[in-house]
Formats: structure tokens, sequence, C-alpha cells
């Protein structure tokens, strides 16, 4: 049985969209208004509406019904929302389908979306502190394949350049595969300019292990902002969460950045195993050169990934990583 043909992966490069507006919210068709969640706890959020915010709750109704997340409504989320008696206040009675989301699974809980109807990640590591160690870099692979698969187009950010620049060739392998990278330094103000004009356009989602800077990212880039940052923890070498709820923050009139708590573990979800090599630009389509039409390149003979991983062609840390996720290791 030959697979079938693969479905299209969200950008690897913002070349085409760039200078994107955000596209306005869809009018009301049952009465009510419609906005963007732009702060959101439990069954309660911030949603802004042409402009003014509105302080909201979730509909009873709708908190007990069956859903397959934690969270039923995020930030970024278009909501449908009713005024309450009390001005400035409103209740979600529905939240519009999604265009896209950043989700990770959650060992025995239910899956937790980070943010919805986002154009693009900001996937930010570090050159040190943390180092971008064998494991630090399964995580980034394992984030590149979460968003793609989510619709977003991903967009890899190496954080305290200025701490060690020789980490330009770890991350140079990425961009090598076509994936954009931007190098940064909050601290020195390196590569902020180049990192605001590829966010410029968008709504973001800031993503990515706490303690590489993201925080500091984004002060500086917005001063006004004064988000609290933290230290990576001297015994541990591990980053101290410092965001502890996903939030909505303007850069300018076109640009928006959700800011999410860092991740030291990523689980997938809602990748099938199958599509994993969809997005791993060195394998997509390699099946079609294996004996095997089903082959997941693995352990089967006679395997066109294996053997260029073997020949050098293909990197053996991303190949392990491959091996990694498709195993749901």
């Amino acid at each position: 049985m030959s697979r079938s043909p693969k479905k299209a992966v969200a950008g690897r490069s913002d070349k085409s969209d760039k200078g994107k507006k955000l596209p306005p919210p869809p009018p009301p068709r049952e009465g009510g208004e419609v906005g963007r969640v732009i702060r959101a706890q439990s069954n309660r959020a911030d949603v802004e509406i042409d402009g003014k915010l509105m302080e909201c709750t979730l509909r009873g109704r709708m908190r007990l019904e069956e859903r397959k997340e934690a969270n039923p409504m995020v930030v970024g989320d278009l909501v449908r929302v009713f005024p309450s008696r009390e001005e400035g206040t409103g209740v979600v009675e529905e939240v519009l389908p999604r265009k896209s989301v950043l989700a990770r699974a959650r060992t025995g809980k239910m899956p937790q979306v980070l943010a919805a109807n986002v154009d693009q990640a900001l996937i930010v590591f570090a050159a040190a502190l943390p180092d971008p160690d064998s494991y630090q870099l399964y995580q980034l692979d394992k984030l590149l394949v979460q968003a793609q698969s989510g619709q977003l187009a991903p967009l890899i950010c190496c954080n305290k350049i200025d701490l060690r620049p020789e980490s330009r060739e770890v991350f140079d392998e990425y961009v090598n595969l076509g994936f954009p990278v931007v190098y940064t330094s909050a601290k020195a103000g390196i590569g902020l300019e180049e990192l605001r004009e590829r966010l410029h356009g968008k709504l973001n989602v800031l993503c990515g292990p706490s303690g590489v800077g993201k925080s500091s990212l984004l002060n500086a880039l917005h001063p006004g902002l004064q988000i609290r940052t933290g230290e990576v923890s001297d015994w541990t070498r591990k980053g101290k969460h410092t965001t502890t709820r996903a939030e909505m923050h303007a850069l300018g009139p076109e640009t928006w950045v959700v800011d999410t708590p860092g991740i030291r573990r990523l689980e997938l979800w809602e990748v099938p195993k199958e599509e994993v090599e969809e997005y791993f630009p060195e394998i997509e389509g390699l099946w079609e050169q294996c004996a095997d039409p089903n082959c997941m390149h693995l352990d089967e003979g006679n395997c066109e990934v294996r053997r260029r991983v073997e020949s050098g062609e293909i990197s053996e840390r991303r190949y392990e990583s491959y091996r990694s996720i498709v195993q749901g290791r």
C-alpha cells in the first residue's frame, strides 16, 4: 500500500507573508460581538473588542461540554461575547474555530493548548546558559514538529549569542535545512532589529525552555512591557519559570506576541508517527526511494534515509531526534 500525498506544511520561511496584517475577526453570526482573547486563566478571560478590553467569564454550559483539551479558551481565541449587566464585563458564549494552535500533551492529563490563531512560532533557545546540548536540541526538534503540525511557520531564535559566538555553527544546521534563524542578545542588543522585522505584521507565539531569555527579549524589543525576568539556576543549570501564564502583548500597531511559560520537556500532541517525516525536510519524501513503500526509516531493510545517515548526508543527531519522536520517547 503506497502512502497518500503529503499535505502542505506551514511555511518554513516568512518571506511570502512578510508585512501581512492580522486578519480582522469574522462578523458576528448570531448577535453579540466577536473579540480576541489576550489573557485567559481557567474560565475567565480578558477579551479585546474594537480596541477595548472586556472582562469575561465562560458560559457555564461550555465548561461542561465534552472537550479534548484542558483549557476551553486560550490566548488568541476568537470568541463571541454578550455583555453583562455590569459595564465592561461579558459572557463568552462561543469559541470560534481555530486556524492554528500551539499545544503540548501532558502525561496523565488532558493536553494543553498554549495559544491559538497565531501565524508564527518564535522558538527561542540559548547559545549558552543553558547550553545547546543534545537534550536541548532534541526539544528544539520537537518544537519545530509541533509548530508545523499546528499550522504555524517556525522562526528559530538563538539568544545570548554574545556569550558563545561559536554556537552559530550548531544553529546554522537549521539554516541549511531551510528554517529561518536569527541570532540575538537581549543584553548586548544584537540582532534585535532583524528579529523585530521578522515579527512585524504577524501574531507570534513565543516559546522555548525556561532561562533562554524570552522575557528579556520582549523587554528589549518593547521596554515598556517591563516583564519580570529570572536567572538560570546555578545548581541545575536549568531556567526558572518567570512567565506563569500565556499573555498577548502588542509590539506595534501590526505586531503581537503571545508570551508563554517556559517548557522544560515537550510532549507532542496529535502528531501521528506516520507524519513526523513531513516536518524533517532532510527526510521528507525519501520513502519513495526505500524498498518498502511504507518504510518508517527505523529498522527496515534497504532504507534510503538510513543509507544517507551512514554516508553523512543526513545528520545523525537529527536522525536520532526523528527516531525518538516516532518511537514516542
